[in-house]
């Protein structure tokens, strides 16, 4: 990467983007070199990774950093109101439009539009969508009047998307248009060397730091909140320290950390009780347990959890029958 963007991604992202792991370090290069000619940009990653920070630190690095930054929260967008909030409409376009209104694709000109969690956004705006994408003009409702476009359009979803397409729960020719090229961010649990360095971050106003047993149970938790998650908990726990209380322990953490410190560093060999064990109910609490773990990491995504597990998804289904485990659909 050139010295110039070298220098323009350690002065931008450092304030929020953090991390020096492999994979951090690679997702700074791509965006870097993203930014210089603006494609349509799908960001994939699981809830609480960042992927509005990674689309403004984009902008931020492009040409267009001067101008609009329009966030769009595509699973909010009420369904009767969809195409008015992304194209505007004009006064008496439908009852209750007493007036013109600028849409979010006007209102980010020659800047960025940034479509969160795209994948739900409205059946009906879907071939809408499309076609300001396809020919760069769009119409406000209500009127004839053809408007060109020029905007950098990022989308992001916590889902796969080219899943989603396969399953035809969302248009493939759409799905080309927003995914020219990809940036996929990886969940906390899959660098956390950069545990640490987010700490310090989140404690940057305040004199009070880890201990390094503390610091460890972070490091061992997978965290399925991501980053955000990690963030609520270093933030709670400084606010509730004693007064004078400069180091956050072990004891200070949550529970559920707690445990999964306790469970991660126990002795590989246990100790059986005189009296025995029954092996076959022991083994089905531990694979009770890390069939609720896998669907809680893959927000309940059957496809997923299988594949963490390692196993068939008809072999999953069977163990959640089992132990009566349900899935939100």
């Amino acid at each position: 990467m050139p010295e110039m963007l070298k220098q323009e991604v350690g002065t931008i992202l450092k304030p929020q983007l953090i991390g020096q792991s492999l994979v951090m370090t690679q997702l700074f290069n791509a965006m870097a070199m993203i930014a210089r000619r603006q494609p349509s940009t799908l960001i994939e990653g699981e809830t609480g990774t960042g992927k509005e920070l990674v689309a403004r630190q984009l902008h931020e690095l492009s040409e267009r950093a001067e101008k609009p930054f329009v966030p769009v929260d595509c699973a909010t967008i009420p369904k009767e109101l969809a195409e008015s909030e992304l194209f505007g409409h004009e006064a008496g376009a439908f009852t209750g439009a007493k007036g013109r209104r600028i849409g979010y694709f006007e209102e980010a000109q020659e800047g960025t539009v940034f479509l969160d969690e795209v994948s739900q956004i409205p059946r009906e705006l879907q071939p809408k969508l499309l076609r300001v994408l396809q020919e760069r003009q769009m119409r406000r409702l209500g009127s004839n009047k053809l408007i060109p476009v020029d905007v950098w359009v990022i989308a992001a979803t916590n889902r796969k998307l080219e899943e989603i397409a396969a399953k035809a729960e969302f248009p493939r020719d759409l799905m080309y248009r927003l995914n020219v090229v990809k940036l996929a961010i990886a969940p906390l649990r899959e660098r956390k060397d950069d545990i640490p360095l987010l700490v310090e971050h989140f404690l940057r106003e305040q004199d009070v730091s880890f201990t390094s047993e503390a610091m460890r149970a972070l490091q061992d938790y997978n965290w399925p909140g991501n980053v955000r998650e990690l963030q609520n908990v270093v933030i709670s726990c400084a606010t509730f320290l004693e007064e004078g209380q400069s180091e956050i322990g072990l004891q200070e953490l949550p529970r559920a950390l707690r445990v999964f410190h306790s469970e991660a560093t126990r002795d590989i060999l246990p100790t059986i009780p005189p009296e025995g064990i029954n092996l076959v109910e022991m083994l089905a609490k531990v694979e009770e347990r890390y069939v609720r773990a896998a669907l809680m990491q893959a927000n309940f995504d059957r496809h997923e959890a299988s594949r963490l597990l390692g196993i068939e998804c008809d072999w999953l289904m069977r163990r959640m029958e089992e132990f009566h485990i349900g899935v939100r659909r």
